[in-house]
């Protein structure tokens, strides 16, 4: 994460933990929720408006995620590769949202949940007709890709000209 900051503000050293929460929620103040495409985990893009954050559900010292999600954990930061379109992205307008270093979370967890909002009604959710619809689109769009590569082929071929005669 520091690498990815340090990249975009020349300014903040690496060892100036308080300078990178505080660029963080600055990038945080008008921020995306993106729900990954065709993905396996329970992981969600958080996308501000220098970088892109994964998040995930922290497990709140319990050995299993409780799926509340009161409490966010970015591991590292990440690109958006794809996304279906508007129903898998929320715009979170006047939510703030705080950042806390990791220390901060072990030493004294109350801290960092005082005040704190579930994630939950923010999250994207997937919809299986609205998802069965793309593979379906992208099914006949390869369909539609493969009759023109073979249509190309067909007029590509030398034309035989019948035999006088015959």
């Amino acid at each position: 994460m520091t690498a990815a900051i340090l990249e975009q503000d020349e300014t903040i050293t690496a060892l100036a933990i308080e300078s990178q929460r505080s660029f963080i929620e600055n990038d945080l103040r008008s921020a995306r929720i993106v729900r990954p495409a065709a993905t396996a985990s329970n992981s969600y893009l958080l996308q501000g408006n220098r970088l892109v954050y994964e998040i995930v559900e922290e497990k709140e010292g319990s050995s299993t995620l409780s799926g509340a999600w009161n409490i966010a954990f970015c591991p590292h930061p990440k690109q958006i590769t794809y996304s279906e379109g508007e129903d898998d992205q929320i715009k979170l307008d006047r939510i703030p949202i705080r950042v806390f270093p990791i220390a901060t979370w072990k030493k004294n967890p109350t801290i960092v949940q005082q005040g704190s909002l579930s994630w939950r009604p923010y999250l994207p959710i997937s919809d299986p007709a609205s998802a069965a619809y793309h593979r379906q689109e992208r099914f006949h769009e390869f369909f539609r890709v493969t009759n023109q590569i073979e249509l190309l082929f067909r007029d590509a071929e030398p034309q035989r000209s019948p035999k006088s005669g015959q």
